[in-house]
């Protein structure tokens, strides 16, 4: 090797060293950059669902019920514990129309229905854990409220559970828009009840837009 092809070799690792520390240096402090922003608020759609009314088990003799039209909207805020780990919580708000088939009398083809509209407040208390960049699970309790009473349904107020799977992708500046499949049951432990065991679950995707102060 001549001299002046290692001056030019020893100043071309030189400037890659440069490069690679500088790298390094650079995605360090972006990361920190990301993780200081701890505190996001997020909006909630959730259009998309599978609402099912029903006991745990079968019964014979009471009403029936079929949920229909399920439109949820929920408003949180999350902060992060770690890299990994965040807590979220917040404010959300369910509606439904509830097709009840009353007992059989008897007479066949005589079977009655009413309609009415089941509304629920609710207040998640979620844990989420992130897979990856763009992958999280969030899971947790539900504290729900029912608005005004159905008939022959048990009041959905109590505590519940929710589980999921979720994406988040970055769109431009601190927004991000994810899109999380859930699980959730409702009044696992009931504040009141009465005669009737139904309990409302849906299975939904949930569409949000994030912002990260």
């Amino acid at each position: 090797m001549n001299i002046e092809l290692k001056k030019h070799f020893n100043k071309s690792c030189y400037y890659g060293l440069l490069i690679f520390c500088s790298s390094i240096l650079y995605t360090k402090a972006s990361s920190q950059e990301v993780y200081k922003k701890n505190l996001s608020f997020e909006i909630n759609v959730s259009p998309v669902s599978l609402s099912y009314i029903g006991p745990f088990e079968m019964m014979y003799g009471g009403a029936g019920h079929t949920g229909k039209n399920y439109f949820g909207i929920a408003a949180k805020g999350t902060y992060s514990i770690t890299r990994k780990w965040s807590l979220a919580t917040g404010i959300g708000y369910s509606t439904q129309k509830v097709v009840t088939t009353l007992p059989y009398n008897g007479a066949p083809g005589n079977e009655k229905t009413i309609t009415q509209q089941l509304q629920v407040w609710e207040l998640p208390i979620l844990t989420n854990y992130y897979l990856s960049k763009y992958f999280f699970t969030s899971a947790g309790p539900i504290i729900h409220l029912q608005q005004k009473a159905v008939y022959a349904l048990d009041k959905q107020s109590g505590i519940g559970a929710q589980i999921g799977l979720g994406v988040q992708i970055p769109v431009k500046n601190s927004f991000a828009i994810s899109l999380t499949p859930s699980y959730r049951i409702y009044s696992l432990i009931p504040f009141s009840s009465t005669r009737h065991d139904d309990r409302m679950r849906v299975l939904d995707v949930n569409f949000g837009l994030k912002y990260s102060l």
